[in-house]
């Protein structure tokens, strides 16, 4: 009778021993996948951001292209959003994105344009307040 209660006795230990195995493994695997899913919802949230600021900026480059004459303050707060996006886009640019740097140029140069027509508009400005070589007041 000892030895049969000894024999389920060793039985009981090894299937405890293999529900802990098995526990832990399915723990070992929930934290994994608990991770990928955090760094999933990383990601998400990151690009979530970098698409805000790339529609952001499409919208401040079609202002741009229209110029300041028919909405200056408009113009400007999109000229404004562009220099923004240029100084975020700089301090965190990853070289390991291949179109980083055109991204960066074509952001220079737009906002290149947009001061040349700004001081296009400020010249166009002051010569239709001059008559003659006399300043209308």
């Amino acid at each position: 009778m000892t030895k049969n209660l000894i024999v389920v006795y060793r039985c009981h230990l090894q299937s405890e021993e293999g529900i802990e195995a098995s526990t832990n493994n399915s723990l070992i695997r929930t934290h994994a996948i608990r991770r990928v899913h955090e760094n999933i919802d990383k990601t998400l949230k990151v690009a979530n951001v970098i698409l805000n600021r790339f529609d952001l900026s499409q919208e401040a480059e079609a202002k741009i292209l229209q110029g300041p004459h028919e909405n200056l303050e408009g113009y400007l707060e999109a000229v404004e959003q562009l220099r923004s996006n240029i100084r975020l886009f700089f301090f965190t640019k990853n070289k390991g994105y291949k179109s980083s740097d055109w991204v960066l140029s074509h952001a220079n140069s737009l906002l290149s344009k947009a001061i040349s027509k700004l001081e296009n508009e400020f010249k166009q400005l002051l010569s239709s307040y001059r008559v003659g070589n006399v300043w209308v007041q």
